[in-house]
């Protein structure tokens, strides 16, 4: 008997979204104005077929021109007649998109909303209830006084040039709105008005999406025993299941859904490694923290997260006891098991267990031989950092820290971590994965290295933090680590006049009005700094500098800006420098240190640098040695005569 089937698959819509100013746009007519289409189409054809359309709402006889328009971009060119209008952006005949624009004759302040924190995906602004909505607004092509006004769905709700809501306080959608494509939108607008006129103002607004609660739950058994109430610690397997309604419903806008899994023990939080084991997923039981002995139960929270485009979107726990193991022979099993392990996930949880396992230890002998086992181990298993999560780098970068304090007394073997060490550094801090909540572990991991070794490691550490999205734009930050500290911000190139960003040894301030050249007022800005407390450069002459040496990046776009030849100078604090030092600045090209385009300042009794360019600074005595030692010398000789008197 033959059984026939008709299957019909339908390929994923296309999305296209209008991305400049939202749902609508206030231009001048004194310049052209691009609006540039976001288009997500997993099928794209090799010449896909899009028009534009324009529709008068108020004001003019005539729509502007339309000629110069692509799938990518429609231009209106400058001149257009005033007016408000609906521009419409069609793909495909199936996907479309439009925003209302309203053409002002003459100037105005031009309104852009620029998204300062990563939301789940970025056409359309969908964002978890977990997260925060941080906004900034950007002025170009108006020169006057102005004043800022936010309204979220229609209320007013802030005069300052940022915003930062909780997603959680907007109005949420439902699984099956989501579903049906029919999302709840919550409008946010800012409008930025002339101090002399209010009539003359530029607004923007923004449309977000915010998705959902989803719920997941966790069940934890030892596996083939599901009566158990523990398990040993290193030797037994768990069975954790998880369950949630979107394994049903399906993820919106097509965003991929997965299951991680950690434990917590001792306040501290290690990813799992979990593999699909008929229902659930089977996971080694975890070396407890801090048991109080051998053979004693602790008990374990367990985890579950449910993640939706790589953001936690919820979360459940669940406890389970887990029995300590004999110390020494699971030091050896560990260290047995490290020298076999290709596979990175499975290195992550063995360096866990290494790790705790160190921290645990009375027998040196023992805990050297575990650093080298972990080391040699990620060097030889972490090959590629796309695939760790946030937890599993931390992990990693805890595990050579660990290592490196374990054989610091050793030269031999502290040479060879080093040199391992440095390699799974640059390669997690070249990753575009690397996890930017991992700031202060990575740098702990630096700084366990020389620091003519990690000093470039250092400032791409610095460089990313620096423009991290998920920080608020103009807030400071801070990483410390032995020797070495970083400080951070984010701001918007339009605000940098008068920012100063310091670490407290040294500061870089940023004067009222300073432009950066090149770079558009609407742009993200990062600055960041690292000082460190030996200098990772040669000496000047043999003289060593008198405080820490500080570098200072700018970056826009996640790229570092070469700054030099600045019209107005930039100053630079270094504070620990006495009244007689002198600024200098590393020359990479010449290999010295150099004064040239630096002028030496005591500012308030802080050595100041005023500089036309950056890179690393320092402050060195004008004495020199044998000067010191000659005015010792007379002045010995002076007291000598005065006593023969």
């Amino acid at each position: 008997m033959t059984v026939s089937h008709t299957i019909t698959a339908e390929a994923p819509a296309p999305t296209v979204t209008i991305a400049q100013g939202g749902g609508s746009l206030r231009v001048p007519n004194t310049r052209a104005v691009t609006l540039p289409t976001v288009v997500n189409d997993p099928f794209a054809p090799a010449a896909p077929v899009a028009s534009w359309a324009c529709s008068i709402i108020a004001g003019a006889v005539s729509c502007p021109d339309m000629t110069n328009a692509t799938v990518a971009r429609l231009v209106i060119p400058a001149g257009a007649a005033a007016g408000s209008f609906m521009i419409t952006f069609t793909y495909r005949g199936v996907a479309s998109s439009s925003v209302n624009v309203t053409i002002v004759a003459g100037q105005i302040p031009l309104v852009r909303i620029l998204q300062a924190s990563a939301p789940v995906v970025a056409v359309p602004a969908v964002y978890l209830p977990t997260q925060r909505i941080n906004l900034a607004s950007s002025v170009t092509g108006f020169t006057g006084n102005v004043t800022t006004a936010w309204t979220v769905n229609g209320v007013s709700t802030s005069t300052a040039t940022t915003l930062s809501i909780s997603a959680s306080a907007l109005n949420a959608s439902t699984a099956e709105q989501l579903a049906a494509g029919a999302a709840v939108e919550n409008i946010i607008t800012v409008r930025v008005t002339a101090s002399a006129d209010a009539g003359v103002f530029g607004e923007a607004s923004l449309s977000v999406v915010v998705t959902p609660t989803y719920a997941v739950t966790l069940a934890v058994h030892k596996l083939g025993d599901g009566a158990a109430t523990e398990a040993t610690g290193l030797r037994d397997t768990l069975l954790l299941t998880a369950a949630s309604a979107i394994a049903h419903a399906g993820a919106p806008y097509g965003l991929a859904f997965q299951y991680a899994f950690l434990f917590f023990a001792d306040d501290q939080r290690r990813a799992l490694n979990a593999v699909p084991s008929g229902t659930g997923y089977a996971v080694q039981a975890p070396m407890p923290f801090g048991a109080p002995a051998e053979a004693s139960a602790v008990s374990v929270i367990f985890q579950a997260q449910l993640l939706l485009g790589g953001s936690v979107v919820s979360s459940a726990n669940q406890t389970f006891s887990v029995v300590q193991p004999p110390a020494n022979a699971a030091a050896d099993d560990q260290i047995q098991q490290a020298a076999a392990i290709a596979d990175p996930a499975a290195a992550v949880a063995v360096a866990t267990n290494i790790k705790t396992l160190m921290a645990s230890s009375g027998n040196t002998t023992k805990v050297k031989e575990m650093a080298l086992a972990v080391v040699n181990m990620l060097a030889k298993a972490v090959t590629d950092f796309g695939s760790q999560s946030s937890e599993q780098q931390a992990v990693i970068f805890e595990a050579l820290s660990a290592s490196a304090e374990a054989v610091s007394t050793d030269p031999t073997q502290k040479k060879v971590l080093q040199a391992k060490t440095l390699a799974l550094m640059t390669a997690a801090l070249s990753s575009p994965s690397f996890s930017a909540a991992n700031g202060g572990t990575a740098l702990a991991a630096l700084a366990s290295l020389d620091a003519k070794d990690s000093k470039a490691g250092v400032a791409t550490l610095a460089a990313k933090l620096a423009s991290d999205a998920t920080v608020p734009v103009g807030e400071v930050r801070t990483f410390s680590a032995p020797g070495v500290t970083i400080a951070t911000v984010r701001q918007s190139a339009s605000d940098l006049g008068g920012l100063s960003v310091g670490d407290g040894s040294s500061a870089l301030t940023v004067a009222a009005g300073f432009a950066l050249p090149g770079v558009p007022d609407n742009t993200f800005v990062s600055v960041a700094s690292a000082a460190f407390a030996e200098n990772p450069f040669d000496s000047d002459a043999g003289k060593r500098p008198e405080g820490s040496v500080v570098s200072f990046e700018i970056g826009v776009d996640g790229a570092t800006v070469v700054v030099a030849d600045l019209a107005t100078p930039l100053s630079i604090g270094l504070s620990g420098a006495t009244g007689t030092a002198v600024c200098k600045y590393w020359d990479a090209d010449s290999a010295a240190w150099s004064t040239a385009g630096v002028v030496t300042a005591v500012v308030d009794g802080v050595v100041t640098c005023q500089t036309t360019h950056l890179t690393a600074f320092a402050s060195f005595s004008t004495s020199s040695a044998a000067g010191v030692a000659l005015s010792a010398l007379v002045a010995v000789l002076l007291i000598a005569a005065q006593l023969l008197a």
